[in-house]
């Protein structure tokens, strides 16, 4: 769903706008508290899904070697076509 933004001029019209919102039952927040629930949510799924990756021991070193192994790999690709 769509969402609107209002820019008020100042505080006096801030409080009327969130006085008036919750007269009518509209939910609203501030533009911090959004951006907070937007982090929340994105680190309660990051703890979800973290829960279901599996554990692998690997050091730096290995994924150099890897990296390495996949530019080599594109590099002849890109050099063969």
């Amino acid at each position: 769903m769509n969402k609107i933004i209002v820019d008020p001029k100042d505080e006096n019209e801030m409080q009327s706008l969130t006085k008036f919102l919750k007269s009518t039952g509209i939910n609203s927040m501030t533009e911090e508290e959004y951006e907070f629930q937007k982090r929340l949510e994105a680190r309660k799924n990051f703890i979800e899904m973290s829960k279901t990756l599996p554990r692998i021991d690997i050091t730096d070193e290995e994924i150099d070697a890897i990296v390495e192994e996949v530019r080599a790999q594109r590099y002849a690709e890109k050099n063969n076509h």
